[in-house]
This record gives C-alpha cells, sequence and structure tokens, in this order.
C-alpha cells in the first residue's frame, strides 16, 4: 500500500518575463473578483529613454532620469483566500 505526501499549500513560483517592468513601477489599482477568483494589478512601468545621470548637486548625490511611465496590466487567475489589508481593503 502506498499512501500519497500531504498537499503542499506553498504557491509555485513561475518564470515571469516581464517582471522587469515591475522595477520602479507605480501601481495604479488592484482589483479582486472571488466569483472567478482573479486578482488584476494596474500600473504603469518606467522605460527609460537613456540611462541615468548621476551628478553631484549642494554635495548631494542625485540620479537623474529620462523617461516615461506606461500603463500595463496583469492578471492572475485562480486566486484564493486573499486577503486584502492597508490601503487596499
Amino acid at each position: 500500500m502506498t499512501t500519497s505526501p500531504p498537499h503542499d499549500h506553498t504557491p509555485e513560483i513561475l518564470s515571469f518575463p516581464p517582471a522587469d517592468s515591475l522595477v520602479d513601477a507605480r501601481l495604479d489599482a488592484l482589483h479582486t473578483s472571488d466569483a472567478d477568483q482573479t486578482l488584476v494589478l494596474d500600473y504603469r512601468e518606467l522605460r527609460l529613454h537613456a540611462a541615468p545621470d548621476v551628478v553631484m548637486r549642494d554635495g548631494r548625490l542625485l540620479e537623474h532620469l529620462r523617461g516615461e511611465y506606461v500603463p500595463r496590466r496583469l492578471r492572475f487567475e485562480g486566486v484564493h483566500n486573499l486577503r486584502q489589508t492597508g490601503v487596499y481593503e
């Protein structure tokens, strides 16, 4: 007789090619739907037009960026038991 191991509830981390789009991004909205178990993140991705400039001004080291924020959306399906806290309640 063989027994199967208990179900592991640890989320699986998948390869996510657009992960770089989340660096320095700004979250605009977070939507959830219990009916279809969906989580949607609306955010703006920072796309730089040039490499950052590092300058010294008034004895402080500053980084000057040139770019634009581009609207993006991520949709996760099959999300359940999600708790929202803080400003997202």
